[in-house]
């Protein structure tokens, strides 16, 4: 199974967990003293889902290595209905093809043409990219490699992290439950 994969599950059960958990504890009475207790685990569950998704991110992008491919490229597509830029192929000499996604959206015109591209073989995208050949002969364009993005998950980590350490205050102020 492909790292990424494994990365993306283990994000989604981490957030589902704590949304699960954040669920359950708002669904108890408001002076229940593990009301908080739920709440703030939810969050720690977020916090932990978010942390360590983005750190691996940044491990897997900086270790990954960045190979260039000069070819033919071909099957120019939109990335998504939502997202913008392109997923494309790149056929080297060898006859070897490579999927490659960048955020720029590649004209359809340009199918056929000669290109040179530099990539993150983690998660194949372009960082450099050049059309060598046609009437796109000058272009060319740099892309950040995706760390950014992995940042602003560490980001909202931390800020659950936070949301957390207060919830777990709370719980730890609160009177024990009556009996």
């Amino acid at each position: 199974m492909r790292a990424d994969i494994v990365v993306g599950v283990c994000l989604f059960l981490g957030v589902f967990a704590g949304i699960v958990m954040i669920l359950y504890g708002s669904q108890r009475p408001i002076q229940s003293p593990r009301r908080p207790f739920w709440i703030g685990a939810g969050l720690g569950a977020m916090t932990l889902a978010f942390l360590l998704f983005a750190l691996a991110t940044i491990y897997f992008l900086r270790t990954s290595p960045r190979p260039q491919v000069e070819g033919n490229v071909w099957g120019i597509s939109a990335s998504g209905a939502r997202s913008h830029g392109s997923r494309f192929k790149v056929t080297t000499e060898s006859g070897e093809v490579v999927v490659l996604r960048s955020s720029h959206e590649l004209p359809h015109s340009l199918e056929g043409e000669r290109v040179r591209a530099r990539f993150v073989r983690y998660n194949g995208k372009v960082i450099d990219f050049a059309v060598l050949s046609g009437p796109y002969g000058a272009w060319e364009f740099q892309e950040p490699d995706g760390q950014l993005q992995a940042g602003l998950l560490t980001v909202i980590g931390v800020l659950c992290g936070i949301g957390a350490y207060g919830q777990w205050r709370k719980s730890v102020a609160a009177p024990p439950p009556a009996s």
